[in-house]
């Protein structure tokens, strides 16, 4: 994959675009694989997802893999451990998500809202 070596080689600001763009490709890999009913593809690919995020140090990207890690965590029955993630994940990324404007604004609200309310509904308060 053209991605991952790029994501490997490259140093600076050219190896963050490269792990933004390995994240994306991922995610696409995801995405397909659960249409193509092969679940154990698409665990594999979120959670490289989720590294390439990481190593990106984009906060939006970073969330926003939390946010779909999430749903795939509560897709898997896992809702309780999917929201503690979810909002643990935003809380850590809030002061940066603040900074990065309106893609970091919206993707904030997501993960404070998405899995915020399935907290409520078990009758817990999410944390501010």
């Amino acid at each position: 994959m053209d991605t991952t070596r790029a994501a490997q080689r490259h140093e600076g600001d050219d190896r963050r675009i490269s792990c933004e763009l390995l994240y994306l490709t991922l995610e696409l890999t995801e995405t397909a694989a659960i249409k193509w009913a092969s679940t154990e593809l698409a665990v594999i690919a979120r959670h490289r997802a989720v590294a390439a995020a990481e190593r990106s140090e984009n906060p939006v990207i970073k969330a926003s893999a939390a946010r779909h890690l999430g749903d795939a965590m509560t897709n898997h029955g896992q809702a309780a451990s999917a929201a503690e993630f979810v909002l643990a994940a935003a809380q850590r990324l809030e002061p940066e998500l603040l900074r990065s404007g309106p893609d970091g604004f919206s993707v904030l609200g997501m993960l404070q809202s998405r899995h915020g309310s399935r907290g409520r509904r078990r009758g817990q308060r999410p944390q501010p």
